[in-house]
């Protein structure tokens, strides 16, 4: 303030003891601080944002691969159902089938899909009983339709039966 008369307007504009002064230097520190935090609540945002989008994607194709799921069931099926015979007989057929399986296991893999083991206790995040209660004596469990996951997340439970230990 090289201008005299502006210094004796500012000291007759803050009274002197530069209340305005701490009232602006507030109202500056009350702007800035809302602005840190709508700044930080915009990074959180697009974290967020950019973790709902990778989900997004990484589940895109759930329906397609439940789709799947039943063409891999008809391939399990023909070739545990087929009598012994046939498969003698017609076994670069069933080689095609068996390679066309791991083929499609192999795409699943690709997309985070698994099946769920066979075989095991039961677990009800991950299977789901045929029969409608669950027997007192019995743990394990046979496989009636194969279960699958994806990234982790069940999309598919397994379809069980109980068997006596």
């Amino acid at each position: 303030m090289d201008n005299p008369k502006d210094e004796k307007d500012l000291k007759d504009n803050t009274g002197g003891n530069g209340e305005i002064k701490d009232e602006w230097r507030a109202k500056a520190e009350e702007y800035l601080n809302n602005w840190k935090r709508a700044r930080a609540d915009m990074i959180n945002y697009r974290k967020e944002e950019a973790k709902r989008m990778e989900d997004f994607l990484k589940f895109a194709n759930e329906g397609l691969i439940l789709d799947m799921l039943d063409i891999v069931d008809s391939l399990d099926i023909s070739i545990r159902e087929a009598p012994e015979n046939v498969k003698d007989g017609c076994k670069n057929w069933f080689m095609g089938l068996e390679k066309t399986k791991k083929q499609v296991s192999d795409i699943f893999k690709k997309y985070g899909v698994e099946r769920v083991p066979a075989k095991q206790e039961f677990d009800p995040n991950i299977h789901e009983i045929t029969e409608g209660h669950i027997p007192e004596n019995a743990k394990k469990v046979e496989e009636i339709r194969a279960g699958y996951t994806m990234y982790g997340k069940v999309i598919r439970p397994a379809r069980v039966k109980f068997v006596n230990n």
